[in-house]
């Protein structure tokens, strides 16, 4: 099965299982955000560097839905040094204006990882702890099971490995002022094998009532890595959000 067929079943996987936020909502349409970054460099070094994500939300009834996708790519004197996809969906189902059940699916492609795959699916409960018009705090927990791969160029051999996981999630958002927003994503998945921990900070800023520009730093932590990977990567983003 390709790539892309794998990420396609996966989404797919997510918008059927049950998972929300908030009280009943009238049904809206799709509300996107796309987002952009690309960095050149000529002359004594040749850079280049891509960075695109992907979100959509829709809410419906005791529903909401959202589908999310980003790419990096990054080369150094026409040498790739980085190269990484990840899609994921989740779909929440709200049982009041606070608690919810979520399913979540997660697929990433990371070329210089150490492995070949990763693929997270996760079931469980999440809890809005603050939710007025200035900021949100969502809480998740529940369990989950994580499959992945070693990269060939590492292990010839090597086989898809399973290993269960429980999956905690913090989402913060604070609207600093009318045309300013911060953001704090901190997820947790502690398995047998391996916990990775990961975390993004992000600050936009309107430019006007469709575009925006956004600051991202993000951290990701895996606490046991194939031979050759370190174990924390680091990534930082000035990106144009166009939502629509």
């Amino acid at each position: 099965m390709s790539c892309i067929n794998k990420i396609t079943t996966i989404i797919s996987m997510s918008t059927i299982s049950v998972g929300g936020v908030a009280a009943e909502a009238p049904a809206t349409g799709w509300q996107s955000t796309a987002e952009a970054g690309v960095v050149v460099t000529n002359g004594n070094t040749r850079t280049s560097t891509f960075n695109g994500k992907f979100d959509t939300n829709k809410e419906v009834d005791k529903w909401r839905y959202n589908i999310h996708a980003e790419a990096l790519s990054s080369s150094n004197n026409n040498i790739q040094s980085a190269e990484k996809y990840l899609a994921s969906g989740q779909s929440n189902y709200k049982f009041n204006k606070f608690d919810y059940m979520y399913g979540l699916a997660m697929h990433e492609k990371d070329r210089f990882s150490g492995y070949d795959y990763q693929t997270t699916l996760a079931l469980g409960y999440g809890r809005r702890l603050i939710n007025d018009e200035m900021m949100k705090l969502d809480l998740e927990i529940g369990p989950g099971v994580r499959f992945s791969r070693v990269d060939a160029s590492i292990d010839p051999n090597a086989k898809t490995k399973g290993d269960a996981l429980l999956r905690i999630a913090a989402k913060y958002l604070w609207k600093v002022s009318q045309t300013a927003t911060f953001t704090e994503d901190l997820t947790s998945e502690v398995g047998g094998d391996a916990n990775i921990t990961k975390s993004i900070t992000g600050l936009k800023a309107n430019i006007n009532s469709s575009l925006a520009m956004k600051a991202t730093v993000t951290v990701k932590h895996t606490s046991a890595v194939p031979v050759g990977t370190k174990k924390t990567d680091t990534e930082t983003a000035l990106t144009l959000v166009y939502s629509f």
